[in-house]
């Protein structure tokens, strides 16, 4: 099926029973040793590390890169199905995402200083032979509906439990 009649499935589907529109996602993660994290779930599995100016190893790409990349994913992923809801081709979809940190903010140093991100830059470059107005509307409300952009720059709940768990 095309990715329009997956989507138009979908929302056939989700009008008829909207409980099938919700899940829950679970990732793991596994710090092992010093900064290196394992993230897994299911069958996938990746590392996350930090730069050794930073402490680290650099066993991976930081938490930063994983989440720039996320955003960027997301939206592009996001834009090629509503660009094929309204039937508009595209060549290609390329994001760089940027964004601005003060690091005093995450290790602590100034409580004034927020610990992410100050600001977040899209550089959204679509190579298609369509009306632009027609891709630049679709973009606009692939937008409104993307999960990691509503994330960045929503504030929603998160709950924490800890364990604590004594090892002799």
């Amino acid at each position: 099926m095309s990715i329009k009649e997956v989507q138009e499935r979908k929302i056939e589907i989700f009008k008829n029973r909207p409980a099938a529109a919700q899940s829950t996602g679970q990732t793991n993660v596994l710090l092992s040793s010093g900064t290196r994290c394992e993230i897994s779930q299911d069958d996938w599995k990746m590392v996350c590390g930090q730069p050794k100016q930073s402490g680290g190893g650099s066993e991976g790409p930081d938490p930063g890169v994983f989440g720039r990349g996320a955003l960027g994913a997301c939206l592009a992923q996001g834009y090629a199905l509503h660009l094929a809801r309204r039937e508009l081709s595209f060549e290609s979809i390329s994001i760089e995402v940027q964004s601005d940190i003060d690091a005093r903010g995450s290790i602590g140093m100034d409580d004034a200083i927020p610990p992410g991100y100050q600001a977040l830059r899209l550089k959204v470059q679509i190579e298609s032979r369509e009306d632009a107005n027609a891709i630049r509307e679709a973009i606009d409300f692939a937008d409104q509906h993307s999960p990691w952009l509503y994330n960045l720059i929503t504030a929603i709940p998160a709950e924490r439990d800890i364990v604590v768990r004594t090892v002799s």
